[in-house]
């Protein structure tokens, strides 16, 4: 066998467009057709009409190149959670934070928790920090 890049790009999703890909000719599990390869489950109709990688058959428009990330150090402010402080604070917050990830569809990750200051440390890309920085929880944020 021969792992090649197709000359035409069949629907792929992110991770799988960084793939190589036998040269031969698959069956589309989709409509019997033929597929560009024969590690490919669907043919590129198939794939753009379901809105399925050809490959992994993941969803093609939830995933996209991932937008290169920063850390930033966020102080949380106590206040918002009823004057809380230390530790209490920053477990609320972050119990926040997993909701607001799952309403605005940015992603952060969150590192180290900074008990001096009552923060932690996250990374996100700078349109994810700057959306964070407007979170009532956040007393401060700035890049590391």
């Amino acid at each position: 066998f021969f792992f090649v890049r197709p000359f035409h790009m069949p629907a792929l999703c992110y991770k799988c467009q960084r793939s190589c890909f036998t040269c031969d000719i698959g069956t589309c599990t989709g409509c019997g057709g033929m597929t560009s390869s024969g590690a490919l489950k669907l043919c590129d109709k198939c794939a753009r009409d379901k809105n399925q990688c050809a490959c992994c058959l993941g969803a093609l428009d939830a995933v996209r190149p991932p937008e290169e990330k920063s850390t930033y150090i966020v102080q949380v402010n106590g206040a918002h959670y009823n004057d809380m402080e230390g530790e209490a604070a920053i477990n609320a917050f972050q119990e926040d934070l997993v909701k607001w990830v799952s309403t605005t569809g940015h992603a952060v990750e969150v590192g180290m928790v900074l008990k001096i200051i009552t923060g932690m440390t996250v990374a996100c890309s700078e349109s994810a920090a700057a959306a964070l920085q407007e979170h009532p929880g956040v007393k401060n944020l700035e890049a590391d």
